[in-house]
């Protein structure tokens, strides 16, 4: 019985990682494609603006994180503690930690004083900035608009994105608890190249 309940709590699980990391990706999917059928944003600066746009979300992402997460969460003993701060129920994860709405970027805002001036928040904000509105001033056309609008959700997206699947890490390093080591054991096992691990239980003669 025991063995059935753990075999049900660990996909359970497994059913949550897959949800909660297939989320996003499936927002940012519907929200481009919307775009698109609107109004088709391909321009000649397509498909490296959409990366730039990718690589400064990521960038606000970090800054924010940089910003929020007090560095003792992130001890060992604090991502495995049960009853630590990683250690919540899969409902209080996701309108906490996977809600957006309580994010504090106020580190990407101006005036960008927090004991001195942000310089990352000041180049992420100067950078969307200028991914927004290039394409609007370079070829001023619905085209440019749809472009600019794409941008801007790649930006926001991949800056949440960024936030929501560190929370999600250390949640799921919670959750696995000392099954981590076993996992990292295989990993480094497998890229190292070494023979299969095999498990040998040893009988004793009483």
């Amino acid at each position: 019985m025991m063995g059935f309940e753990l075999f049900m709590a660990t996909l359970l699980l497994v059913a949550q990682a897959v949800f909660m990391v297939c989320l996003p990706f499936a927002i940012l999917f519907l929200v481009t494609r919307v775009i698109n059928v609107i109004q088709n944003a391909h321009t000649p600066w397509t498909p490296y603006i959409e990366v730039a746009a990718l690589a400064v979300g990521m960038a606000a992402g970090i800054t924010v994180l940089f910003h929020i997460v007090d560095p003792r969460i992130l001890r060992p003993s604090e991502l495995l503690r049960v009853g630590g701060p990683w250690d919540i129920d899969f409902a209080t994860f996701f309108t906490t930690f996977a809600n957006p709405l309580g994010y504090d970027i106020s580190s990407l805002l101006p005036p960008y004083v927090s004991g001195g001036v942000n310089y990352p928040g000041i180049a992420v904000f100067l950078l969307g900035g200028a991914l927004f509105y290039a394409p609007l001033l370079s070829f001023r056309s619905r085209t440019a608009f749809a472009n600019a609008a794409r941008n801007l959700v790649i930006m926001v997206w991949a800056a949440y994105t960024t936030i929501f699947l560190f929370f999600l890490a250390g949640w799921m390093l919670n959750r696995l608890n000392f099954w981590v080591f076993l996992v990292l054991l295989v990993v480094v096992h497998k890229l190292r190249g070494a023979p299969r691990i095999i498990l040998k239980v040893s009988r004793r003669s009483f």
